[in-house]
Parts: structure tokens; sequence; C-alpha cells
């Protein structure tokens, strides 16, 4: 895996493969909708 990917980037792959809502639950987290804003350029980093 290249190391220079950004989080956001991987997360955008992540919601596109899986959908924003099994995200959440593999990461752990209790929010549905933080996947969404991961996913953002200049969202906050899980």
């Amino acid at each position: 895996m290249n190391d220079s990917r950004d989080i956001h980037d991987i997360v955008r792959e992540l919601n596109a493969a899986l959908g924003p809502t099994l995200v959440p639950g593999l990461s752990g987290s209790k929010d549905r909708r933080l996947p969404i804003r991961w996913a953002k350029a200049d969202g906050p980093e899980p």
C-alpha cells in the first residue's frame, strides 16, 4: 500500500465500497454520519 495516500481518500473509498453505514461499525464509531465527515478533505480524521 502506498503510504502517501490521504486518510480522507481512503475513507471515501471505504464509503463507496462498503457504504457509510458499515464503515463506522468497522471503526467502532457509534455515529453513523462520521464517515461522511471523515471523507471530506477538510473534515476530521478518524
